[in-house]
């Protein structure tokens, strides 16, 4: 399968089988699409900074991040790319700025959660990175850690802010979905929320995700090492050979990991620093001004959106619309971003002007929904608003909502 052929099945954020036309794996289908507009916002992104190199890149994230197995064999002379031999310009791209495969990142740590980078102000360890190697992009991963307090908003909130602050310094963010966790049943039942906000995200901001929890799920022990929270690599004699991509060395999380980290900067490389053009399908967008007359429309799930509520009457007051094809499982999440209540009202659409309220609460609602048109409504009672970030996912009944375990 080529390339341009997997991404089309996709339309979006890497929802292709992961199995190709002679039966094996398709990488590829792992990586979100740089159509012409994100391509496009992110030649904005760039355009913020030109002092970051554009063949500069870190890593920002967990103990996974940290692990020696993550990207440092992309470094070494034992790299075996198998069939995989075009992405040796992109190494060898890379590999002239210095050891920036092999470098320990000031944005990574044992034990980190999302916050974490941000620690000490102006000398916190995001920005003391940028300002060590000026990198053009950021491979992150967080979430093993962020789960522990099953806390989906607290990490959304955290998340954002990560984006935002690499955005504003002209550096491009590259989202990774949190892995399976194959030591505790309870939160691997938490991980595909997490990565339906971090999908979301991706698209709101229109950067690119590596869906690596996807990606493992195949894998034997979802590639995962004996603690069942970090990914094993391919070995021979007890060498670590994560960067080997022949079959056998892509059983193991690691390889699989670096590998399409690999093919992820392959395509930056291309389309940013060498200005290529992308011809990958268009991913959806949120449309609309979110008042009562064009209210956010959105056609596909997961949904991720920030907004600011005030008063009730106040032309502040966000407006959604969306419409489900077949019976659904929804689950809508308003998460605010201060110290504010918020409100929402749900309302069906049954035919012409006629309405009727489905559920109104502050928080979070799960329920199965008929095919028809609905109206989300997000207000504040309070004068001075409130700023929030809106999830969504919609899922089969009997699917729970957020709560599954394949890529649909």
């Amino acid at each position: 399968m080529s390339f341009l052929t997997a991404v089309i099945c996709a339309a979006g954020i890497g929802l292709c089988s992961p199995v190709d036309a002679q039966g094996g794996q398709n990488y590829e289908s792992y990586l979100s699409s740089l159509s012409p507009s994100v391509v496009q916002n992110l030649r904005t992104i760039a355009s913020r900074n030109t002092r970051m190199h554009d063949d500069s890149f870190t890593r920002v994230g967990d103990s996974a991040t940290v692990n020696w197995g993550f990207i440092r064999c992309l470094g070494m002379d034992h790299m075996e790319l198998a069939d995989y031999g075009q992405l040796r310009e992109t190494v060898d791209f890379f590999r002239s700025r210095g050891r920036m495969f092999r470098r320990d990142s000031l944005a990574a740590g044992v034990g980190w959660s999302s916050p974490r980078v941000f620690s000490g102000g102006r000398r916190a360890p995001l920005y003391e990175e940028l300002r060590a190697i000026r990198p053009r992009y950021a491979l992150i991963h967080f979430g093993g850690n962020d789960i522990q307090g099953a806390n989906l908003a607290r990490y959304t909130h955290w998340m954002w802010r990560i984006v935002e602050r690499l955005v504003e310094r002209g550096v491009i963010p590259v989202l990774t979905t949190v892995m399976p966790r194959g030591d505790d049943p309870a939160k691997n039942e938490l991980v595909p929320a997490f990565n339906a906000a971090l999908r979301a995200l991706a698209r709101t901001w229109q950067i690119p995700l590596i869906d690596l929890h996807a990606a493992l799920l195949p894998l034997p022990r979802w590639g995962l090492a004996g603690d069942g929270q970090h990914p094993n690599s391919f070995a021979i004699e007890g060498q670590t050979r994560a960067c080997q991509f022949h079959e056998e060395g892509l059983q193991h999380g690691n390889n699989v990991r670096n590998l399409v980290s690999l093919m992820m900067l392959d395509r930056l490389r291309r389309y940013v620093a060498l200005g290529q053009e992308s011809e990958e399908p268009e991913a959806p967008r949120v449309l609309g001004a979110g008042d009562e007359a064009t209210p956010f429309r959105w056609d596909t799930w997961p949904l991720l959106h920030r907004g600011v509520a005030q008063g009730e009457g106040s032309t502040a007051v966000r407006d959604y619309s969306f419409r489900l094809n077949e019976r659904q499982s929804v689950t809508l999440w308003l998460a605010p971003r201060r110290d504010v209540r918020l409100q929402f009202e749900l309302r069906a659409h049954r035919g012409g002007a006629s309405s009727e309220t489905i559920v109104s609460g502050s928080e979070r609602f799960e329920r199965e929904l008929d095919a028809g048109e609905y109206t989300l409504r997000v207000s504040s009672p309070g004068r001075d608003g409130g700023e929030y970030v809106l999830i969504g996912d919609a899922v089969d009944p009997g699917d729970r909502a957020f709560i599954r375990h394949d890529n649909r």
